[in-house]
């Protein structure tokens, strides 16, 4: 998902990224938003990966539960990055843009 809370249009990648997918080593899904959110992003992996490219992503890692990694391990997902912005919520304003809430 993106800054403004839009995702990155199937449409697009199908349209402008899929038909390049064998001129580059690797796809790799990071930025503004978290990949997880995305409706479609193992979709954009597999097609990656179907064309013999590597992948991965960065992921705060909120979302890696048991499915989600099973799944990375079955498409044989090549990177996975953790993002950690702050320990607590004393360090993670010094090193991530959003304050620390009690509720995750």
């Amino acid at each position: 998902m993106s800054k403004n809370g839009a995702d990155f249009p199937w449409e697009f990648f199908v349209r402008y990224i899929a038909p390049y997918l064998r001129q580059v080593g690797l796809i790799y899904f990071q930025g503004w938003g978290e990949p997880l959110l995305h409706p479609r992003l193992f979709d954009m992996m597999q097609a990656a990966k179907e064309q013999g490219r590597r992948v991965g992503f960065t992921t705060n890692g909120i979302l890696l539960g048991t499915a989600v990694l099973e799944r990375l391990v079955e498409m044989q997902s090549d990177i996975l990055g953790l993002s950690v912005a702050g320990g607590n919520q004393v360090t993670m304003p010094r090193y991530g843009p959003a304050p620390v809430s009690n509720d995750c």
